[in-house]
């Protein structure tokens, strides 16, 4: 059986050499893009799980403030109070306890 023109050329040694050498820098260059990929990716998570962090902490930071201001509130009025009478110096104390501890723990 005679060989065409096209598989006299597939066959000669020198292309079928430079044929693999394609297809496996073809299969280098898929593994770098796939590593590469995956490094993105990898860096968009760490970036997305930051911002989130970030987010949480600072919407913990203004609900803290907002009690702190609340708790500042609640123990002017028991300075109050005690100044009037009505309660002990123990109730103040208190009140600055539930001040003082949680900015400790901040």
């Amino acid at each position: 059986m005679p060989f065409s023109a096209a598989d006299l050329i597939r066959r000669r040694p020198d292309l079928v050499v430079a044929e693999r050498r394609v297809k496996a820098s073809n299969a280098r260059i898929g593994v770098a893009l796939a590593a590469y990929r995956q490094s993105v990716l990898r860096a968009t998570e760490d970036v997305e799980n930051t911002f989130s962090a970030l987010v949480n902490s600072e919407l913990r930071e203004r609900k803290l403030a907002g009690g702190e201001s609340s708790l500042t509130q609640a123990r002017d009025l028991s300075v109050a109070a005690y100044k009037s009478g009505v309660v002990s110096l123990i109730e103040v104390l208190d009140a600055d306890w539930l001040i003082v501890f949680p900015r400790h723990w901040r």
